[in-house]
C-alpha cells in the first residue's frame, strides 16, 4: 500500500530504503543519515527522504496502514541528518558555496547538516603518497569522513545517491580496468545504502524539476583527465549512439554476475566454516568495504596448504581477496599477483610482493604480512590453521622464536 501523498519517484525511493534495511531493522533504526553533495543526485535523494518523513509524521491512515501500524499509534520514520562535505579541491567560491547551498536546503526541510572541510591540498598530498589519482585521493577521505559522521550522529545508515547512470559508469569501469568486482555497485555495503541504484539521471532531474528544487553542477564533471568522466563523457554518449540497447544489456550482466559472486561468498563460507577475519589492535579502515565499519586491520594472515589446495581457483581468489580486505590494504593489489599466490600450491614460490603486500612460501603455509607496518608481538592471526580443524578461524597466537612474517 502506498504511504499517502508520496509520488511515484518517493514510493520507489521508499520502497527501496525498506527492502535494503528490512522491515523489521527498519522499524529500528532511529537515525537515517544522508550524505549531500549538491548535484542532483543527492538533492533529489534529501528533498524526498524529507518528504517521505514529513508524510509519516502527518500521522496519516495511509502511512499508519503502510507502517503496519494500528490507527491509535503514530507511524515512525527515522531521523535524518545530512552530512555534505567540502573537498577543498576547487576554488574556494565554488566548493564552499556547494556546502552553503546544501546547508540552505536543509534548513529549509527542517534537517540536520553537518558540513565536513578538508583542509586544502590533503587530497592532492594523499593522491602522490599514494600513487593513484585525485578522484580515488579523495573518495577515501570522503568515506573517513562519513565513517566519522555516523559516530558522531548516531546513524545507523548513510543513504548514498548512486544512480542508474552511475551503475552503469562503474561497470564500464571494472570492465575496462580488469577488475574482479565485475558486477558494478553495491546497493547495500554494510552501513551503506544506495536506494537511488535503479533510478535514472532523468527521472531524478524530472522530479527536482516537479518539486520545483535546484541544485548544484560540480565543474570538474567535464575534466575528462578523469577516468570515471572519460567514461561518461566520451564513453557512454557513442555507446549510445552506435549500440541501441546496450545499457539493459549491461545491467543484466552485471545483475547476473552479482547472482554468480553472491553464491560463490556462500560456497566461501561453508568452506571456512562461516567465521570472519579476526582484526588487529588500533589500526586505521581506509576502505568502504573492509571487514565491517569499525573493525582495525590485521597484520597478518596464515594459510594452510591443506585448507587452500582442495578450493577451486574461483574460491582460492575469493579467499585471497578476504584476506586482503582483513589487512585494510591502501593499495589495489594487482591480478597477477592474486593469481600467483591462487596458484599455490600446485605452483610453489619462495617470495612474491605487490602493492605493499609480500607473501613467502614455507612449507605447508603462506604466509602474507603488509611490509609498511612492523608486527608487533601480538599482531599476527592464523586465519586457517588447517583442515582439521577449519572451524577455529583467526586463532590470536604471539610471535614465537623462529617466525619469519
Amino acid at each position: 500500500m502506498a504511504v499517502s501523498d508520496l509520488n511515484t519517484f518517493e514510493q520507489k525511493l521508499f520502497d527501496s530504503l525498506k527492502k535494503l534495511i528490512g522491515p523489521e531493522e527498519f522499524g529500528r533504526t532511529k537515525v537515517l543519515g544522508a550524505a549531500v553533495s549538491g548535484g542532483a543526485d543527492s538533492i533529489s535523494l534529501l528533498c524526498a527522504l524529507a518528504k517521505i518523513k514529513a508524510c509519516f509524521e502527518s500521522g496519516s491512515k495511509k502511512a499508519l496502514a503502510a507502517a503496519g501500524q494500528k490507527a491509535e499509534s503514530r507511524a515512525a520514520f527515522p531521523k535524518i541528518v545530512c552530512v555534505t562535505v567540502d573537498h577543498s579541491i576547487r576554488p574556494e567560491a565554488e566548493s564552499s558555496g556547494d556546502a552553503a547551498f546544501v546547508q540552505g536546503i536543509c534548513a529549509s526541510l527542517g534537517v540536520e547538516c553537518a558540513v565536513k572541510k578538508i583542509e586544502r591540498g590533503a587530497a592532492e598530498r594523499l593522491a602522490a603518497q599514494r600513487g593513484k589519482g585525485l578522484e580515488e585521493a579523495a573518495r577515501l577521505l570522503r568515506y573517513k569522513i562519513f565513517k566519522d559522521f555516523a559516530k558522531e550522529s548516531g546513524a545507523q545508515y548513510i543513504c548514498l545517491a548512486h544512480n542508474q547512470n552511475d551503475a552503469l559508469e562503474t561497470l564500464l569501469m571494472r570492465f575496462l580496468q580488469g577488475s574482479a568486482a565485475a558486477y558494478g555497485v553495491a546497493p547495500k555495503r554494510g552501513i551503506y545504502l544506495r536506494p537511488l541504484l535503479d533510478t535514472s539521471r532523468r527521472q531524478i532531474e524530472d522530479y527536482l524539476r516537479s518539486q520545483k528544487f535546484e541544485w548544484r553542477t560540480d565543474s570538474t564533471n567535464q575534466d575528462n583527465s578523469y577516468f570515471r568522466n572519460r567514461i561518461r563523457n566520451l564513453l557512454i554518449p557513442f555507446l549510445d549512439q552506435n549500440f541501441e540497447g546496450w545499457k539493459k544489456a549491461l545491467l543484466a550482466g552485471g545483475e547476473k554476475a552479482a547472482l554468480d559472486s553472491e553464491a560463490l561468498e556462500g560456497f566461501l563460507d561453508k568452506a571456512i566454516g562461516g567465521q570472519s577475519f579476526l582484526q588487529g589492535q588500533n589500526a586505521p579502515q581506509s576502505q568502504e568495504f573492509s571487514q565491517g565499519q569499525n573493525a582495525p586491520a590485521a597484520s597478518g594472515v596464515e594459510i594452510a596448504r591443506d585448507f587452500f589446495e582442495p578450493l577451486p581457483a574461483a574460491l582460492r581468489q575469493r579467499f585471497l581477496y578476504r584476506a586482503f580486505d582483513a589487512l585494510c590494504l591502501e593499495d589495489r593489489v594487482p591480478y597477477s599477483f592474486v593469481r600467483a599466490l591462487a596458484a599455490w600450491p600446485e605452483k610453489d614460490f619462495k617470495k612474491i610482493a605487490a602493492a605493499g603486500l609480500e607473501a613467502v612460501s614455507k612449507k605447508d603455509k603462506v604466509f602474507l604480512k603488509i611490509l609498511k607496518k612492523e608486527a608487533t608481538e601480538s599482531g599476527f592471526f592464523d586465519i586457517i590453521v588447517g583442515k582439521e580443524n577449519a572451524s577455529e578461524v583467526c586463532v590470536e597466537r604471539t610471535r614465537a622464536v623462529g617466525d619469519k612474517i
